[in-house]
């Protein structure tokens, strides 16, 4: 019950009933991977191999809120809230497809999630989780800078992630749609499969872990 009374509050939020929230992400040069305080931050990188440059994906949260759009081998970080949500990455349009990512989420912590290509029609993208308890930050992430600016995503039709979030709010017929399928999918898969697209609090780097090369 709880898990269903979650969504319908993410429903209620893409038909803009909820709070608007910015979606200005602000940029530490220094170091743009560590969590701002109080704030956990989610890093998404997108492979470059074996796929069409013109195919974005879009990360939104719970509120219907935009927190990356990401071209062919982009990397984007995009601060949160701390605690439980569900994040949806869609893949070009609403008609190719929606997935969704159930992270627990420390204050402090970097988490990096890795987008790489499927050929599977029903998840077009496929999600690895990286474990701080298993491996080092990811050295290919280190001395990079995440992208923000929206005008050179090819295909994106957004100038920002605020015009982005007001689309979605927009859509949010098909969006829902899409929500409530994806949901579905989510409670009739195996264990397995939900642990592979499930983010718990210790997968995060604390910010001594985070460091330039």
């Amino acid at each position: 019950m709880r898990f269903h009374t979650c969504w319908l509050l993410t429903v209620l939020a893409l038909l803009g009933l909820g709070t608007p929230v910015a979606a200005e992400i602000p940029t530490t040069p220094e170091s743009p991977y560590v969590a701002a305080e109080g704030k956990a931050l989610l890093v998404f990188a997108r492979s470059a191999k074996w796929q069409l440059p013109d195919v974005t994906y879009t990360v939104v949260d719970e509120g219907g809120r935009c927190l990356g759009v990401l071209g062919n081998g982009w990397t984007v970080a995009a601060p949160v809230r701390p605690g439980r949500q569900r994040i949806m990455v869609l893949s070009g349009t609403l008609q190719m497809g929606m997935q969704l990512l159930r992270v627990r989420l420390d204050a402090g912590k970097t988490y990096v999630i890795r987008l790489d290509p499927s050929i599977s029609a029903k998840e077009p993208i496929r999600f690895r989780v990286l474990r701080a308890e298993q491996e080092p930050f990811p050295s290919d992430i280190l001395g990079t800078t995440p992208f923000r600016s929206l005008a050179s995503v090819p295909m994106a039709p957004w100038e920002d992630l605020d015009e982005c979030s007001a689309s979605m709010r927009k859509r949010a017929g098909k969006l829902e749609s899409k929500s409530k399928r994806a949901l579905e999918d989510w409670s009739t898969e195996t264990k397995a499969f939900r642990d592979a697209r499930t983010v718990r609090p210790n997968d995060g780097y604390s910010a001594s872990e985070v460091v330039a090369p």
